[in-house]
């Protein structure tokens, strides 16, 4: 039996799902030329959700909504945050584990958020979502304590 939370495993499902996309993609723009367009639109979803967070993703929002339905663009762009997010959640599960971050969790400011966090998880993600408070420190408590708490 295979441990399913091995590195190997999840690059081979993130892989599978990545060509499980591309054949899809290749679908879409043989049969459904007209929402090719789209198409670029997950992948820029995608990347600004994880790759290269501080892309302007509300522009592009706009944009697709007045060009295919809102609907469609929501639906879309759900999507696509939600499977860089499950990816987002294995890499940093996997950071996380790494010795040379072991000093990091002994900073005083990374147990203060962590204290935040363990009293309030839910809360402390809408305050930090709402206010100037950094929202990386509590999206990185999410994967670590996402067993105990909840997934999001």
């Amino acid at each position: 039996m295979s441990n399913t939370n091995s590195p190997h495993k999840k690059w081979q499902i993130f892989s599978l799902f990545i060509a499980i996309f591309a054949i899809i993609e290749l679908v879409v723009v043989l049969v459904l030329p007209a929402y090719h367009a789209l198409a670029w639109f997950f992948f820029y979803t995608a990347i600004s959700n994880f790759c290269i967070p501080w892309l302007p993703h509300e522009p592009a929002v706009l944009l697709y909504g007045t060009l295919f339905s809102p609907w469609l663009v929501a639906i879309c762009g759900g999507i696509a945050t939600c499977f860089m997010e499950l990816f987002n959640y294995q890499i940093l599960q996997w950071i996380m584990k790494l010795k040379p971050l072991e000093v990091l969790k002994e900073k005083q400011v990374y147990q203060k958020f962590e204290s935040y966090f363990k009293k309030a998880p839910f809360f402390s993600l809408v305050f930090a979502g709402f206010t100037p408070i950094p929202f990386a420190p509590f999206r990185i408590f999410v994967t670590i304590y996402s067993s105990e708490v909840f997934f999001l």
